[in-house]
């Protein structure tokens, strides 16, 4: 068991998970930063977390679930890159991951009392803000790409445009709240290394 790494794994794959970084050439797009990743590295983050975990095993699995998901949608993407991802998948995906989340940052929440943390205030704001983020985030790319699919609205309607401003906005607020939570979670690191 080593709790400081399990909270490194989960700063990281929490950033795998909501920043999206494409980069596009000759028309081919790939996401550079993966979901699986992010996934995977929260599975592997349950091993370090011992009796902290205990009674939410499923979490790990679910973890793993969701990385072979994503990994299966990436590896797609790249190999049949007209393929979209049918928008259930990324609802149920989202939802999956939106409650994952929250029960994995209330083992965390959990952490930082155990450690006297003055991070577990925080955490317990985060666990909330980021799920709502994180799930708003991906409702509304599924609203978008269902709506551009089935040409409910002319292409460049103001509707569309709205759309894709409201994407846009959670885009950055999600990239942006990745950055303080995996920031507030390295201090939280510390904290429980100075309290070892």
């Amino acid at each position: 068991m080593n709790i400081k790494k399990g909270i490194s794994c989960v700063a990281f794959g929490f950033l795998f998970t909501l920043v999206n970084i494409n980069l596009t050439l000759n028309g081919f797009t790939v996401n550079v930063m993966p979901d699986f990743i992010g996934y995977l590295l929260l599975f592997l983050a349950f091993g370090q977390f011992g009796s902290y975990a205990e009674g939410r095993e499923f979490l790990k699995w679910c973890f793993l679930l969701l990385a072979v998901v994503t990994a299966g949608v990436w590896g797609s993407s790249i190999l049949r890159p007209e393929l979209a991802m049918p928008a259930w998948l990324t609802t149920a995906v989202a939802a999956v991951s939106a409650c994952a989340m929250f029960l994995l940052f209330g083992i965390i929440e959990k952490i930082a009392g155990d450690f006297n943390s003055p991070q577990e205030q925080t955490v317990g704001w985060l666990k909330y803000v980021n799920v709502i983020l994180y799930a708003a985030f991906f409702f509304t790319s599924v609203n978008l790409g269902r709506d551009i699919a089935s040409g409910a609205h002319e292409a460049g309607s103001a509707f569309q445009t709205y759309l894709g401003v409201l994407a846009s906005v959670m885009g950055a607020a999600a990239l942006v709240f990745a950055v303080i939570t995996a920031f507030v979670l390295f201090k939280l690191k510390k904290d429980i290394e100075m309290r070892a």
